[in-house]
């Protein structure tokens, strides 16, 4: 049990201890609006083994977001190491929340005696898991118990599993889109993007790893503000020009591929000009 400890390890799933993770991850600037919101939806929806399997589209029904908001937002809570998605190709993905069990770490409960503005304490239970510490050290801003000595808290595998899961090779785009089903928006948009690598730079995009693909695949036409704390979809056009003025940018060591194209950081300066220069035009 101290190896990794689940919220489906037959212990029941505590949703107020779910629901305090996700403010405080979203506290620690983790986690934007959208992902505060799936994530709530996502512990509604769970069941005592901390699981659920809600379609997308019943999430952007249920948050009122667009189904690339929800993608993006569920890929955001994954990043945090606070859910784990299973995912089963043809079928409906199933979401298992990664945070600490009632037993193995008591609960989150209301401290009127706390000076501290999260007003929680955690009760007395068993020692920690490597797996969750990482989490519960954020959710407490560092109060939590501290992992074994030696061990590196933010990598959520343990040895077994770093051993068993191999990375993958790297692949091409049309081996890619060969083998995965793609949202037909998000595929539209990579394939215009790979032609006018092709055209830019005069050879076929390099390959990538499986992962790397869906993660581009599951945020291409979403951007995050971080500033505003908010993600919003471009249109088309608005991807069309914001490619078409990227190849036209110096970048220092770059290669111009999809994942640099993709960072947030990037696409909200892109999206920043081409709006500037629409307004200009007028």
């Amino acid at each position: 049990m101290a190896d990794s400890i689940l919220a489906s390890d037959r212990e029941k799933f505590n949703p107020l201890v779910a629901l305090r993770a996700v403010f405080e991850l979203a506290k620690a600037g983790e986690l934007d609006t959208g992902a505060i919101v799936v994530g709530c939806a996502l512990i509604r929806h769970a069941d005592m083994n901390g699981e659920s399997f809600p379609s997308v589209n019943l999430l952007a029904v249920e948050t009122r977001l667009s189904r690339r908001q929800v993608i993006y937002s569920l890929h955001a809570l994954e990043r945090t190491g606070i859910i784990r998605i299973m995912r089963r190709r043809g079928r409906v993905n199933v979401y298992e929340w990664c945070i600490p069990c009632t037993s193995a770490w008591g609960a989150l409960v209301a401290d009127p005696d706390s000076n501290s503005d999260r007003g929680v304490r955690l009760q007395t239970g068993s020692d920690p898991c490597t797996r969750c510490t990482g989490v519960v050290q954020v959710v407490h801003g560092g109060g939590a118990h501290a992992a074994p000595e030696g061990t590196h808290i933010s990598d959520p595998l343990t040895t077994q599993e770093k051993g068993a899961r191999k990375p993958r090779a790297a692949i091409s785009f049309p081996t890619f889109i060969r083998k995965n089903t793609i949202d037909r928006e998000a595929l539209r948009a990579m394939r215009y993007f790979v032609r006018r690598y092709r055209q830019e730079r005069d050879k076929p995009h390099p390959p990538l790893r499986p992962e790397t693909w869906r993660e581009v695949a599951e945020s291409i036409l979403v951007i995050e503000d971080e500033e505003f704390g908010r993600t919003f979809d471009v249109t088309h056009e608005e991807f069309r020009a914001m490619v078409r003025r990227y190849f036209s940018k110096k970048y220092e060591d770059c290669d111009y591929s999809l994942p640099h194209f993709n960072c947030d950081g990037v696409k909200l300066r892109l999206h920043q000009e081409i709006l500037r220069g629409a307004h200009g035009r007028r």
